[in-house]
């Protein structure tokens, strides 16, 4: 057996040049002189580019001073030099993450804790991107290792209560938040964020306490002073989170949030004229991005003649936005104008009827030649409403015969027939406080001398399940192809009781009785204290007196229903 002798690598010699200049270049950049240090490493790198350290060096100083493009490159170079540098790596992640190369930088830090498992600082870097990533369960993943090997880093605790409040586990967040306060009782950040969680977890007069502490901290900061007014709003003082969301825009002019949820408390307190204003900043919000349309055609806001004109009317946000919106349509093309309705799918059918509507199409599909265009929620501002000048007449939509007779053969008992709906959009952000259970309905199902018909579409988990063990409820399900099909139901029925959801307003656009269970922070459409609304005449509203407590809202209605059907 032949024994190899291992290869003996030289190492490279550094020409003196390099080593003088690599020398200034160290003691300048330990002075602090960064630019000069700069300057000289460049001049290393002319002479000598296979310098891994050099490059890695420079890429940190352009990181530092901002110059992201410029350090990834020199980054990057230098990590195919020395690939095994785990440092290195996580410096590249980092300048990945500001040029907003998430995915990149999920790989470099991958890579730097695969050479170092205790780069404690990469399990934070790679949580956080993994937040905006919205990859909430990951993120508590990572900050949980960072802790098992650092359990004071604060930012790690900090960056975990971030990902548990996403993820809605507030009683694990508070306590997150409440560990990283231990470490770092200064943070004004810190107490934002307890203030946050005790609202959500309407523990109302702590969270004040906190938001005011974090305030005290940093009076400037236009974020807390809206967290404040949401806060407020949490605790139904709608002036007060006004003046906070004003306070914001004092130190952030342009704060979108903040002009917008000034505006739907405005709107809650029916203040139409300034509430309508703010109103139009829901279209710039990120979230709203896909929403706004550019189409390169002027918006109608009222302030232009539109004889002869085409407009395009554009639905956005929910389906009952869209159902409360499109009564304006008849007064739009009263104006003169040739009106094309885009609308969702859902509604395509529905709305084929609606007075004043030249085409209905469905979002997605080819639009025809426009003039001016206007976002369907955008209505009410270009006509000035106010909420005596809300247009009422009712109903606004009509069903074809035929599908009325349908659904009425079916129904035919002679029984008072009351539909039930107790649940919206589970992505919607307030869903948590508008939507029932149907446990929690359910007590309202067992009044005598009524039918009871779920129009609820999409169940949740455990619907099913309930509904076959009550079998006195009939549920249409999958029958229900669309609102037109939901209408045509609604036009059987004698009332209908529902959650604030969509089928609220498809009742009230219909004329139908309904009624409608409301959380304690209403949707600014339905006011405050009234028991009737001015968008829907035939519309009985029950609010909760205290947050979450549907079981009294419930028994209201309950005995309501007993009372109007008694003998």
């Amino acid at each position: 057996m032949t024994i190899k002798q291992p290869i003996r690598t030289v190492p490279r010699p550094i020409p003196p040049a390099v080593v003088k200049l690599l020398r200034e270049a160290a003691e300048a950049h330990q002075a602090g002189n960064f630019v000069q240090a700069e300057g000289l490493y460049r001049r290393v790198l002319k002479l000598d580019a296979k310098q891994p350290q050099v490059l890695l060096t420079l890429g940190f100083l352009q990181a530092q001073r901002g110059d992201y493009l410029g350090a990834e490159q020199h980054l990057r170079e230098a990590l195919e030099l020395n690939p095994g540098f785990a440092r290195g790596q996580f410096n590249y992640g980092n300048v990945l993450v500001a040029l907003e190369r998430f995915d990149d930088a999920l790989a470099a830090f991958g890579k730097a804790l695969s050479l170092d498992p205790t780069l404690v600082e990469a399990h934070l870097n790679r949580g956080n991107v993994l937040i905006l990533r919205k990859h909430y369960e990951e993120a508590v993943a990572c900050f949980d290792n960072a802790i098992r090997i650092n359990p004071n880093f604060a930012q790690a605790h900090g960056s975990r209560t971030h990902a548990l409040q996403e993820l809605g586990r507030l009683t694990e967040a508070l306590a997150s938040c409440d560990r990283a306060l231990e470490l770092n009782p200064g943070s004004p950040e810190l107490h934002a964020s307890r203030a946050t969680i005790l609202s959500h977890l309407r523990h109302h007069d702590d969270a004040e306490r906190s938001i005011s502490l974090a305030l005290s901290l940093r009076p400037n900061n236009s974020t807390f002073h809206y967290n404040h007014g949401n806060i407020l709003i949490e605790a139904n003082n709608y002036r007060g989170a006004i003046a906070a969301f004003e306070n914001a825009q004092t130190h952030e002019a342009d704060f979108s949030s903040a002009h917008l949820n000034e505006g739907l408390c405005r709107l809650l307190l029916g203040d139409t004229e300034r509430g309508w204003e703010k109103y139009e900043y829901r279209l710039r919000l990120p979230d709203y991005i896909d929403l706004k349309r550019n189409f390169g055609k002027p918006v109608w806001s009222g302030d232009r003649p539109l004889q002869g004109e085409t407009i395009l009317v554009h639905s956005e946000q929910g389906f009952g936005d869209a159902l409360m919106a499109c009564r304006y349509v008849p007064r739009v093309a009263a104006l003169g104008a040739r009106v094309v309705l885009e609308i969702r799918p859902e509604l395509l059918r529905l709305m084929g009827g609606l007075d004043g509507v030249s085409m209905v199409i469905a979002r997605g599909k080819p639009i025809p030649q426009f003039d001016v265009h206007c976002p369907i929620m955008s209505l009410p501002r270009a006509f000035k409403t106010r909420l005596e000048t809300i247009p009422t007449e009712i109903p606004y939509l009509e069903i074809p015969k035929e599908n009325v007779e349908f659904w009425r053969s079916k129904l035919a008992n002679g029984r008072f027939k009351v539909g039930i709906a107790w649940a919206g959009n589970s992505s919607f952000k307030s869903d948590r406080d508008r939507s029932i259970t149907l446990k929690n309905i359910l007590p309202l199902c067992s009044v005598a001398d009524a039918t009871f018909v779920s129009v609820q579409k999409d169940l949740r988990d455990g619907d099913a399940e309930i509904l076959n063990r009550n079998p006195h409820i009939y549920h249409l399900g999958d029958g229900l192809n669309d609102f037109l099909d939901t209408a045509a139901v609604m036009e059987s029925l004698d009332l209908i009781i529902s959650s604030d959801t969509s089928i609220v307003h498809l009742a009230g656009a219909l004329g139908k009785p309904v009624w409608v269970l409301l959380s304690f922070n209403p949707d600014w459409r339905w006011l405050l204290e009234r028991t009737d609304s001015p968008w829907y005449p035939t519309a009985r509203l029950f609010r909760q007196t205290k947050a979450g407590d549907w079981n009294s809202i419930v028994k209201q209605a309950r005995n309501e229903l007993e009372r109007a059907l008694g003998p």
